[in-house]
Protein backbone atom coordinates (compact mmCIF):
# COMPACT_ATOMS: atom_id res chain seq x y z
CA UNK A 1 0.00 0.00 0.00
CA UNK A 2 1.41 3.53 -0.80
CA UNK A 3 2.48 5.94 1.92
CA UNK A 4 -0.09 8.32 1.34
CA UNK A 5 -0.24 11.69 3.20
CA UNK A 6 -2.48 14.08 4.48
CA UNK A 7 -3.46 17.57 2.61
CA UNK A 8 -1.90 19.33 5.25
CA UNK A 9 0.91 17.20 5.50
CA UNK A 10 1.63 17.48 1.36
CA UNK A 11 1.22 21.25 1.68
CA UNK A 12 3.78 21.59 4.30
CA UNK A 13 6.45 21.28 2.09
CA UNK A 14 7.94 22.46 -1.39
CA UNK A 15 8.12 18.80 -2.61
CA UNK A 16 5.08 18.39 -1.40
CA UNK A 17 3.01 21.61 -3.06
CA UNK A 18 5.18 20.43 -6.52
CA UNK A 19 3.27 16.72 -6.43
CA UNK A 20 -0.04 18.32 -5.36
CA UNK A 21 0.43 20.83 -8.61
CA UNK A 22 1.03 17.64 -10.78
CA UNK A 23 -1.93 15.83 -9.47
CA UNK A 24 -4.35 18.96 -9.95
CA UNK A 25 -2.78 19.45 -13.88
CA UNK A 26 -3.41 15.72 -14.34
CA UNK A 27 -7.28 15.73 -13.08
CA UNK A 28 -7.78 18.71 -14.73
CA UNK A 29 -6.94 17.11 -17.79
CA UNK A 30 -8.83 13.85 -17.37
CA UNK A 31 -11.77 15.99 -16.21
CA UNK A 32 -12.14 17.52 -18.79
CA UNK A 33 -11.60 14.95 -20.83
CA UNK A 34 -14.31 13.24 -18.94
CA UNK A 35 -16.62 16.32 -19.76
CA UNK A 36 -16.12 16.45 -23.47
CA UNK A 37 -17.33 12.51 -23.70
CA UNK A 38 -20.06 13.18 -21.69
CA UNK A 39 -21.35 16.63 -23.64
CA UNK A 40 -20.75 15.01 -26.35
CA UNK A 41 -22.37 11.58 -25.53
CA UNK A 42 -19.48 9.20 -26.66
CA UNK A 43 -18.21 6.35 -24.95
CA UNK A 44 -14.49 5.35 -23.77
CA UNK A 45 -14.56 2.73 -26.69
CA UNK A 46 -15.37 4.93 -29.50
CA UNK A 47 -12.84 7.16 -28.26
CA UNK A 48 -10.98 4.45 -28.25
CA UNK A 49 -11.47 3.60 -31.80
CA UNK A 50 -11.11 7.22 -33.11
CA UNK A 51 -7.86 7.56 -31.87
CA UNK A 52 -6.54 4.41 -32.52
CA UNK A 53 -6.05 2.92 -29.42
CA UNK A 54 -7.45 0.26 -27.13
CA UNK A 55 -10.13 0.90 -24.42
CA UNK A 56 -7.81 0.10 -21.85
CA UNK A 57 -5.37 2.46 -22.80
CA UNK A 58 -8.15 5.23 -22.55
CA UNK A 59 -9.26 4.00 -19.25
CA UNK A 60 -5.63 4.20 -18.18
CA UNK A 61 -4.99 7.85 -19.11
CA UNK A 62 -8.34 8.70 -17.94
CA UNK A 63 -7.47 7.01 -13.93
CA UNK A 64 -3.85 8.43 -13.90
CA UNK A 65 -2.36 4.93 -14.05
CA UNK A 66 -0.55 5.83 -17.59
CA UNK A 67 1.07 9.49 -18.02
CA UNK A 68 -0.71 11.15 -20.58
CA UNK A 69 1.67 13.26 -23.13
CA UNK A 70 0.51 16.51 -24.82
CA UNK A 71 0.54 14.80 -27.98
CA UNK A 72 -2.19 12.14 -26.63
CA UNK A 73 -4.04 14.92 -25.19
CA UNK A 74 -4.04 17.27 -28.48
CA UNK A 75 -5.29 13.84 -30.29
CA UNK A 76 -7.91 13.06 -27.21
CA UNK A 77 -9.23 16.57 -27.94
CA UNK A 78 -8.82 16.19 -31.76
CA UNK A 79 -11.04 13.19 -31.84
CA UNK A 80 -13.52 14.92 -29.74
CA UNK A 81 -13.31 18.07 -32.10
CA UNK A 82 -12.18 20.02 -29.57
CA UNK A 83 -8.63 21.86 -28.66
CA UNK A 84 -7.22 22.28 -25.52
CA UNK A 85 -5.66 25.64 -24.29
CA UNK A 86 -3.48 26.02 -21.49
CA UNK A 87 -3.22 29.20 -19.44
CA UNK A 88 -0.61 30.00 -17.05
CA UNK A 89 -1.38 30.71 -13.12
CA UNK A 90 0.13 31.88 -10.45
CA UNK A 91 1.99 28.75 -8.47
CA UNK A 92 0.77 28.69 -4.94
CA UNK A 93 3.28 29.86 -2.78
CA UNK A 94 2.51 27.55 0.50
CA UNK A 95 -0.76 25.46 2.04
CA UNK A 96 -3.11 28.47 2.21
CA UNK A 97 -2.43 29.21 -1.23
CA UNK A 98 -2.54 25.36 -2.09
CA UNK A 99 -6.08 25.45 -0.18
CA UNK A 100 -7.39 28.72 -2.09
CA UNK A 101 -5.95 27.48 -5.96
CA UNK A 102 -7.71 24.52 -5.76
CA UNK A 103 -11.01 26.36 -4.56
CA UNK A 104 -10.17 28.99 -7.57
CA UNK A 105 -10.03 25.90 -9.89
CA UNK A 106 -13.91 25.13 -9.08
CA UNK A 107 -12.90 21.96 -7.24
CA UNK A 108 -14.79 22.60 -3.78
CA UNK A 109 -12.11 24.22 -1.41
CA UNK A 110 -9.62 22.97 0.76
CA UNK A 111 -12.67 20.21 1.72
CA UNK A 112 -11.94 18.97 -1.84
CA UNK A 113 -8.50 18.77 -1.72
CA UNK A 114 -8.23 17.22 1.86
CA UNK A 115 -10.08 14.32 0.84
CA UNK A 116 -8.36 14.07 -2.93
CA UNK A 117 -4.71 14.58 -1.26
CA UNK A 118 -4.31 11.06 0.36
CA UNK A 119 -4.21 10.29 -3.85
CA UNK A 120 -1.07 11.61 -4.23
CA UNK A 121 1.37 8.85 -2.87
CA UNK A 122 5.14 9.41 -2.03
CA UNK A 123 7.58 10.15 -4.78
CA UNK A 124 7.79 7.77 -7.52
CA UNK A 125 4.81 5.92 -7.00
CA UNK A 126 1.87 6.90 -9.08
CA UNK A 127 -1.96 7.24 -7.91
CA UNK A 128 -4.70 5.65 -8.83
CA UNK A 129 -8.25 7.56 -9.28
CA UNK A 130 -11.16 6.25 -10.60
CA UNK A 131 -12.87 9.22 -12.66
CA UNK A 132 -16.57 8.57 -13.62
CA UNK A 133 -17.11 8.98 -17.37
CA UNK A 134 -20.19 9.23 -18.82
CA UNK A 135 -20.70 5.81 -20.72
CA UNK A 136 -23.72 5.88 -23.31
CA UNK A 137 -25.26 2.74 -24.11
Amino acid sequence: MPNRRSYDELTASREGRRLLEQEMLVLAATELICELLQRKQISRAELAKRIGKSKAFVSQILSGRRNMTLRTLAEVAWALDARIELLPARKSVGAAAARRQVSLLGYGGASWAQRHAGAVASAGHRRTRSTACFQPE
